[in-house]
């Protein structure tokens, strides 16, 4: 197991809960291996010669009394959900999180940054029907994904359950420039979907949560990726922003230790 990543900024500590980390083919993140090979910094920690590194997990935040968990395992449903596994991967996550001191029944929010996917969002009841995974948590989304998801909703496997859960009044939602609690700030992003958002900390801020605009770290050399993007320049030029004044940088689909800075042309892993 990958030791834990935890960090404290100001009166927030951010807590990665890892569930696996895995190796994928780079087109399941829109590169070649012409791509990976390119980033002289890949290895160890984020790929191979012809794989890229990726996780399922989910981070907690806690400040003030709350706990948010943010994007927990917000990808791969056709492997978490899968009817033929039945509720093996829901059933070993919930294990973890109490193992991990994070109790499902403890959250107050589960904060998303798109959407996209159920990820740990919700679980399938024993009659096989949708019910949240998180008991006393709203589930939190922008205002923009709502409203994408309401014009035009996707053809998304987990469509239906953001439909169910919506419909029961289950969501919330947050605008661009929300403060989450006292020191973190949502910011609407776009470029990976009309909703998509990054979360910053700190006044700096001194890290940002980068969601899906960045797949993997290697996304932060690789240049434009439309495979990922619709707006691949726009995503391009977020990036460069976020990666070029230093701060830490966050993953949600990172391999551990899902977090790094950006330092002499290199993406260096860890908290330092």
């Amino acid at each position: 197991m990958a030791e834990r990543t935890t960090l404290t900024i100001g009166a927030i500590t951010l807590t990665r809960v890892l569930y696996v980390d895995v190796m994928i083919a780079p087109e399941a993140a829109g590169l070649t291996v012409d791509d990976v090979q390119s980033v002289p910094w890949r290895s160890p920690e984020w790929a191979s010669d012809t794989e890229f590194g990726a996780s399922a997990s989910a981070w907690v935040i806690e400040s003030d009394g709350r706990r948010i968990v943010l994007d927990p395992l917000q990808a791969a449903d056709e492997v978490l959900h899968d009817p033929a596994a039945g509720s093996v991967h829901t059933d070993a996550f919930v294990e973890l999180m109490e193992r991990e001191g994070f109790p499902v029944e403890s959250f107050d929010t589960v904060l998303v940054s798109h959407i996209e996917t159920v990820g740990m969002m919700g679980r399938r009841d024993a009659d096989g029907e949708w019910v949240p995974l998180f008991p006393n948590a709203r589930v939190v989304i922008p205002s923009a994904s709502l409203a994408e998801f309401e014009r035009e909703p996707r053809e998304f496997s987990s469509t239906a359950v953001w439909r169910q859960f919506i419909d029961a009044g289950l969501v919330d939602t947050i605008d661009d420039g929300t403060e989450i609690v006292p020191g973190m700030r949502a910011e609407l992003t776009g470029a990976h979907n009309p909703g998509h958002t990054v979360f910053h900390f700190g006044s700096g801020p001194d890290a940002t949560w980068l969601g899906h605009l960045a797949v993997s770290p290697l996304h932060l050399s690789t240049g434009l990726c439309p495979q990922q993007h619709p707006e691949p320049e726009r995503a391009w030029e977020l990036l460069q922003g976020f990666r070029d004044d230093g701060r830490l940088l966050l993953g949600p689909l990172w391999p551990s230790p899902g977090i790094g800075r950006w330092r002499d042309n290199a993406f260096h892993a860890g908290v330092a």
